[in-house]
């Protein structure tokens, strides 16, 4: 707020020297510096504009009484605030302006009201945020609890313990792309791999749901997951199911290996061997991929047998074959 105070008083000088124009350029820089100090203190993200209205508009639905002119009892309040917004171009481009005594004036009373009450938001703003990490460093145990080590042990029945994890790609043009993997440790069976631009805790949710209607687990079961990924906990998946959550610790990646493993051979047959120009490219090869990964991919900790001819889930009237890709249309292939 140093600077906003600094125009202020440069201001207040302008103003008794009778250079009312340029006072009120030094009042538009006030408003427009302390709009946007609050916009990023207080809302994370400040508009590049040199509009005090533009300001107004944005602000109004995060701190309502940062509104000035708009709720004065002056009768010309409008006025005042169409000279103020006119000042900078004035200032900038030298155009002809004129404004009197008594509306400068006006305009350095509200300017003085506004900052004050800019500082008071910060100062409430500022007093939460201390309460609330004072409240996180009194309970650091129960915000952030110790992570016990979890050996990788191989479930004795299907849906018993499932893993989840993260990838990332980047697509031709530059965006980046995620691919969430979810995976039944008994067989070792990619159960889903989902792609999308960003994969918020809510699409996680909705995919594990969807995961589960289709797979139908028999029972509660756990999700193992890193302790990076956060949703929540205890999370209701489907009626009468609780799923229990268990982190991996940090620099442990082993103790998701299965999943590991199955991330490891994903980006060496798909995501490092093509170039993609969009998402449709990699959801296509995604259930190819899986297809050949669960049916014929044998797994030497399994006896050297596919997923599927190990453990399968529900026959094979539950695995129809999927449609012929068009390798020659996608300008793909798996080798």
């Amino acid at each position: 707020m140093a600077k906003v105070n600094a125009f202020a008083n440069t201001a207040d000088i302008l103003i008794k020297e009778g250079d009312h124009a340029i006072a009120t350029f030094n009042m538009h820089q006030a408003f427009e510096l302390s709009f946007r100090f609050i916009e990023q203190m207080c809302i994370g993200r400040s508009m590049v504009t040199h509009s005090i209205i533009s300001h107004i508009n944005y602000c109004k639905h995060f701190f309502p009484t940062l509104q000035p002119f708009l709720e004065s009892s002056e009768p010309n309040s409008n006025e005042l605030l169409l000279l103020l917004e006119h000042a900078y171009s004035v200032a900038r481009y030298g155009n002809e302006f004129e404004i009197s005594k008594v509306q400068t004036k006006t305009i350095q009373s509200q300017m003085k009201e506004f900052i004050k009450e800019v500082e008071s938001i910060f100062h409430r703003q500022l007093e939460h945020c201390k309460d609330h990490i004072e409240g996180i460093g009194k309970n650091f145990k129960e915000v952030f609890p110790k992570l016990t080590e979890n050996p990788l042990e191989a479930p004795m029945e299907l849906n018993e313990v499932w893993s989840m994890d993260f990838m990332a790609d980047v697509l031709s043009v530059g965006r980046k792309t995620r691919v969430f993997n979810v995976m039944d440790d008994c067989n070792r069976e990619a159960l889903a791999m989902e792609v999308g631009l960003n994969y918020p805790a809510i699409k996680v949710r909705g995919d594990l749901i969807a995961t589960e209607g289709r797979d139908r687990p028999a029972k509660d079961h756990m999700l193992r997951q890193r302790s990076g990924v956060h949703i929540e906990d205890p999370i209701k998946m489907v009626q009468g199911q609780t799923v229990e959550l268990q982190f991996i610790q940090p620099g442990k990646p082993m103790q998701n290996g299965y999943m590991e493993r199955l991330n490891r051979f994903y980006r060496e047959d798909v995501l490092d061997a093509y170039w993609f120009n969009h998402l449709h490219q990699i959801k296509a090869l995604i259930q190819k991929w899986m297809e050949d990964y669960n049916t014929r991919h044998p797994h030497s900790s399994i006896g050297d047998m596919p997923p599927r001819e190990y453990k399968n889930r529900f026959g094979e009237e539950f695995f129809p074959e999927i449609d012929h890709i068009n390798d020659d249309f996608m300008n793909l292939a798996i080798s």
